[in-house]
């Protein structure tokens, strides 16, 4: 199991470090408002294939464990269903019925129509990504879904760096390139997983309803944690400009490296201990949160001098956003790491409510503040929404557990002592 954990840990960090790279070449081969166009035809339909989805990587996983036997069957059940509404969410938006897709993506420039038709395929690819992620994880394969992520993510960067090398120009056509190498690498990554789960056919049809009706119980919680991810990024399109949303994804990029290294960390450190009781996770909190904010601040420092470097001086303004968006993904690490533990002892509820409530106030702040702030604005309303999130989350798991907030807070040398223990043991196993 210890192994298995280093190996899930060195995973995330490849893939850490393949995103940043891929981000860096697009930054400075578009500049900020292409970057900015680009990410909003790639996040926005993925965005909403969370919509399609259905919850249905939730409900494998869950009927999956009741019934591994037929965990292919449900599987194809669940691929239909995405499929059908996947593909009837692209019909609707590729004829643009009532104006959904100007509304949607009024960020990017109008003239490139046909690449936001052809984002829209995102609505049936991706939701495959999804589902097959979670047919890995469910069959006990953590370390197979780090690489499918990786063959992904991987993919796509050495994609792009055959396409600018093929396209020099930078209209539509280069859009275009960049996402359709963008659904090669997801269904290259959705074969690499289905082989690795020695997948077997069979006829989709079983138990539909059971799915759907477990899809639905998170299927709240998923969508709003996913729209308090990006959607400050497609308000900010629609309100500001697409170059402001370029400086901002360079930001988003930088900061939330956090998710990874900090949630990683929890994942190799605490994974056992902390979902036995209370106790142990909230030691781990008070671990994890010091060790978010120092990284933060390293964050913090480093990138005054790599944007310029690595992106372009003509994203330096990226700089003062990453300070901003800093103390938010400090917080978010903080709900990732409390999560596993919510969902263990059966409080999945209060997950999707804290998601939920950091989503509407993530929404009223950035439809209040980006008109007169602009990227400053869009920055600061994710963090503020974040810290509502994990208050949200922490006062609601105090109240159920009767113990104080403090508990999660504050760092004793006891739990330094621990650490220092579990990392003694950790290089003596391995």
């Amino acid at each position: 199991m210890l192994i298995e954990f280093i190996k899930v840990f060195g995973y995330r960090l490849i893939l850490a470090a393949a995103t940043f790279l891929a981000d860096v070449v697009l930054s400075r081969h578009l500049g900020p408002e292409l970057k900015g166009y680009y990410y909003l035809l790639i996040i926005t339909p993925i965005l909403f294939a969370v919509v399609v989805s259905l919850g249905q990587d939730y409900a494998i996983n869950y009927w999956g464990h009741i019934e591994p036997e037929s965990i292919f069957r449900f599987y194809m059940s669940s691929l239909m269903l995405v499929l059908f509404t996947g593909v009837i969410a692209f019909c609707l938006l590729y004829l643009d019925v009532a104006g959904s897709l100007s509304f949607i993506l009024s960020g990017v420039d109008k003239n490139f129509s046909m690449a936001k038709r052809l984002s829209m395929l995102s609505l049936i690819i991706e939701p495959l990504f999804i589902i097959t992620g979670m047919l890995l994880i469910t069959r006990k394969q953590p370390v197979e879904y780090g690489k499918m992520r990786i063959v992904r993510r991987g993919g796509f960067l050495l994609a792009i760096l055959i396409v600018f090398q093929v396209i020099r120009s930078r209209d539509e056509s280069l859009f275009m390139a960049l996402i359709i190498v963008q659904f090669g690498a997801v269904i290259v990554s959705v074969v690499y997983g289905l082989v690795k789960t020695n997948f077997r056919f069979q006829l989709p049809g079983y138990k539909i309803n059971a799915l759907l009706s477990e899809g639905a119980n998170s299927y709240l919680g998923r969508l709003s944690e996913r729209f308090l991810l990006r959607a400050g990024s497609i308000i900010l399109g629609a309100l500001a400009s697409g170059k402001a949303v370029g400086y901002l994804s360079v930001a988003l990029g930088i900061s939330e490296v956090l998710f990874f290294l900090s949630g990683s960390l929890a994942y190799v450190l605490f994974s056992k201990n902390a979902r036995e009781n209370w106790k142990n996770h909230a030691q781990a909190c008070r671990l994890i949160l010091p060790t978010a904010c120092v990284l933060a601040l390293a964050t913090g420092l480093v990138s005054q001098a790599a944007i310029p470097f690595l992106y372009g001086k003509e994203f330096s303004i990226s700089t003062h956003l990453v300070w901003i968006l800093l103390p938010g993904t400090v917080f978010m690490s903080m709900v990732y790491t409390m999560s596993p533990f919510l969902l263990q002892r059966k409080l999945s509820r209060l997950i999707s409510a804290s998601y939920f409530t950091g989503l509407l106030s993530n929404g009223l702040l950035c439809l209040t503040i980006i008109p007169s702030l602009g990227a400053k604005g869009a920055a600061a309303s994710i963090t503020i929404s974040y810290g509502i999130t994990w208050a949200f989350m922490l006062t609601g798991l105090c109240i159920h557990e009767k113990i104080p907030v403090s508990t999660f807070l504050v760092c004793t040398k006891t739990d330094l002592w621990q650490t220092f223990r579990a990392l003694r043991k950790l290089h003596t196993n391995t």
